[in-house]
């Protein structure tokens, strides 16, 4: 039993807590998500984003390797940028990932900025980690 003068124990998680360290936004955005290896690449769509992931579905069940490229349309240089990312998990036609550690922070940036177009600051924080 714990008395009134202890504290609560930090790592202990209620069942219905979010464990996600930042915000998700939702998004519809079709992009392409190609194999590490290169051997496959698959139409998706993003569901929501976050500083530190992702969610996507696709049309049918999917099966991922652990690494993976986003390729996203980049709408304020034109082209695409490329975002490495991991699986972290999967259950029928849709999947989680994590940005790898090495994934640029710019392209994460206007990921993001599809996902909330009208938030200024995420639009300007863009623009100087890119150096626009």
């Amino acid at each position: 039993m714990q008395n009134a003068s202890s504290s609560p124990d930090p790592n202990a998680v209620s069942a219905g807590s979010n464990l996600r360290r930042t915000e998700r936004l939702p998004l519809e955005l079709p992009v392409r998500l190609v194999f590490a290896d290169l051997s496959r690449a698959i139409d998706v769509t993003l569901r929501d984003v976050s500083w530190d992931g992702l969610r996507l579905t696709s049309p049918a069940e999917i099966m991922l390797p652990r690494d993976v490229y986003l390729l996203v349309p980049d709408a304020a240089r034109g082209g695409l940028l490329r975002l490495s990312c991991e699986t972290r998990w999967r259950v029928g036609n849709a999947a989680g990932l994590r940005f790898a550690a090495d994934a640029d922070k710019a392209a994460i940036a206007a990921l993001i900025a599809h996902a909330k177009p009208e938030n200024t600051l995420l639009q300007s924080l863009f623009q100087d980690l890119s150096g626009s």
